[in-house]
């Protein structure tokens, strides 16, 4: 068996014992395996790493920086960014590069806008947790020392409601038995698909009206996945995904007739996939919290002004959505 498909299988120990295994999803199985102390041990060992090439221990650098992150070690974590050598992505771009450079980017602007950051505090009770993607970081900046916080890369729908075993589906799996102590879970899911509605829109403007069952199903699936990890004195909670930001939009559609009419079907998409959220999480007796209306345009897109680059918003927002997740888990269902 390649390692590429013992990877994608969710067989994470035995990528990771592979010495012939990509480089690049051993790094993936490192962090998916969903155990922070674990990863940040694996992963500031591998930057002493010599035989490593500068490209990927610049790498190495922007998972362990974001993993310190989510652990409120700001010093170590802006350290770690600091040894990133930008440059030798851009210059030798390969199918990793988007990810690592969009990453590392919004990390640097992010501890830009952080003057300071609790500290862990190791007599600090931990009652819950947020689990997902690179919003979790954004949540990591502002949120409370009682809130562990799990960083995993491409957070999507679709792996989720994969009927087979897949790699992200093995991280939930890891969160879920490492947090069933706490008191709640919070799942940050959807954010990458709801995005990614833009290109399907652009390049079929029949997009949704022939794919909605099948996202409903998606959804469906993903959040019956998440429901069954669920401990039964544990309170899950699923963060409704948000509207896709002006960035993305005004980069996709023109200012012409026909950008505009695709553009009013990408809000009608994002916001029934919305809708779809609501209902199956309600469906799988899950909460659900949502970001605040004062991050939308007039025409409902995410205001540029609320983000610090395509997608990620800034601190006062992931804030104010912890603030949501703090009351929603002591809410009556």
């Amino acid at each position: 068996m390649s390692s590429q498909l013992t990877y994608a299988l969710g067989r994470l120990d035995q990528t990771l014992a592979d010495k012939n295994a990509d480089f690049s999803r051993k790094l993936l199985a490192i962090i998916f395996h969903a155990d922070p102390d674990f990863s940040i041990r694996s992963l500031a060992g591998l930057t002493k790493n010599e035989k490593l090439s500068i490209r990927w221990r610049s790498r190495v650098h922007i998972l362990l920086s974001a993993l310190l992150l989510t652990k409120g070690d700001l010093a170590a974590a802006t350290s770690q960014i600091r040894q990133v050598s930008f440059k030798q992505e851009m210059d030798q771009p390969d199918q990793w590069q988007p990810f690592y450079t969009s990453t590392g980017n919004y990390l640097v602007q992010l501890y830009r806008l952080i003057e300071t950051l609790p500290t862990a505090n190791p007599g600090a009770r931990i009652d819950s947790a947020i689990l997902g993607d690179s919003h979790v970081l954004g949540m990591a900046a502002v949120s409370a020392k009682s809130i562990e916080k799990i960083y995993l890369p491409t957070v999507t729908f679709r792996l989720l409601a994969s009927p087979q075993d897949n790699a992200l589906k093995v991280a939930f799996r890891n969160a879920a038995a490492l947090t069933y102590r706490l008191d709640a879970l919070a799942f940050s899911v959807g954010e990458i698909d709801s995005r990614g509605f833009v290109q399907f829109i652009k390049k079929d403007n029949d997009f949704w009206n022939k794919r909605k069952d099948h996202w409903r199903d998606t959804v469906a699936a993903a959040y019956s996945f998440i429901g069954s990890l669920r401990h039964p004195l544990q309170e899950y909670v699923v963060i409704i995904p948000p509207m896709p930001s002006e960035k993305i939009v005004n980069a996709a559609f023109t200012n012409e007739e026909h950008g505009q009419a695709q553009r009013q079907l990408v809000l009608k998409a994002v916001e029934e996939l919305r809708d779809i959220c609501r209902h199956e999480a309600q469906a799988q007796r899950l909460k659900s919290i949502e970001y605040s209306e004062d991050i939308l345009s007039a025409d409902g897109l995410c205001q540029t002004e609320k983000l610090l680059d395509h997608a990620h918003f800034t601190p006062d927002i992931y804030s104010s959505l912890v603030n949501s997740f703090t009351k929603a888990k002591f809410s009556n269902f």
